[in-house]
């Protein structure tokens, strides 16, 4: 048993005097001592929250950066290249960081949080990718939810490679953003689809993601996004019904 170190040393001092006392042998006494240890400080996963919060905050900030038209034509002037090729370029990037992830894997699998990080920037660089595509290609129709509909498909795929759950965090993500997206524009953009509003949307959402952990749980190859699936269903899902 794991008990903290105030306990153990209240455990250790009553023992010894018990032992005083003559009513515990030494032998019982060491018995007892053996069957509780000192509950050490989790630093990894205090390391894996660190990370995940730095990933976060990389995420926000670049976002904030992106939105300042002043900065976006400023780096714009550094980088004057059609959508299309900034496309093939991030796609690229993301293609090597993946392949170069994958084998680290294999090779280093105790650097965890550096390989995931690897895993991350090609996340990033991947709906960099279907963005500026959907830029290059765009009509008019205003139908974006495909490209998003596209990054859960390739998602997917990744993470099941992969076997990461970090990338089908970003799967969820995604079909969350196509969801609403998607039936945004069924709806011409209004507040209600099918007599629903957002927030009742995503209850029904939440619901349906996190039924499906019950359907991972029992499929051997997709067991290991079990815990991820639920956690991000459930989030939906209360959120969706704290703004509903």
């Amino acid at each position: 048993m794991k008990i903290d170190q105030e306990k153990s040393e209240f455990l250790d001092e009553m023992l010894s005097h018990w032992q005083q006392e003559n009513l515990l042998t030494e032998a019982d006494a060491q018995r007892l001592r053996s069957s509780y240890e000192i509950k050490t400080f989790d630093w990894r996963r205090l390391a894996q929250y660190s990370f995940w919060i730095a990933m976060a905050c990389g995420v926000i900030s670049l976002g904030a950066l992106l939105i300042d038209d002043k900065i976006l034509k400023y780096l714009e002037s550094f980088f004057d290249a059609s959508d299309l090729m900034i496309s093939l370029l991030s796609a690229v990037a993301a293609t090597g960081l993946y392949i170069l992830s994958f084998r680290r894997k294999k090779s280093r699998a105790h650097k965890v949080f550096s390989n995931e990080a690897m895993v991350f920037v090609g996340v990033m660089l991947t709906a960099n990718a279907i963005a500026y595509l959907g830029k290059a290609i765009d009509n008019g129709s205003s139908h974006f939810s495909l490209l998003i509909l596209i990054s859960v498909i390739i998602y997917a795929i990744l993470a099941y490679i992969f076997k990461s759950r970090l990338i089908w965090a970003f799967v969820l993500i995604s079909l969350g953003a196509w969801y609403g997206t998607e039936t945004g524009y069924l709806s011409r953009w209004n507040w209600y689809f099918l007599g629903m509003n957002y927030p009742l949307r995503f209850v029904l959402f939440g619901l349906l993601v996190t039924a499906a952990s019950f359907f991972l749980k029992n499929n051997k190859k997709m067991a290991i996004f079990l815990q991820t699936n639920y956690i991000c269903g459930m989030v939906y899902l209360f959120v969706s019904l704290w703004l509903l």
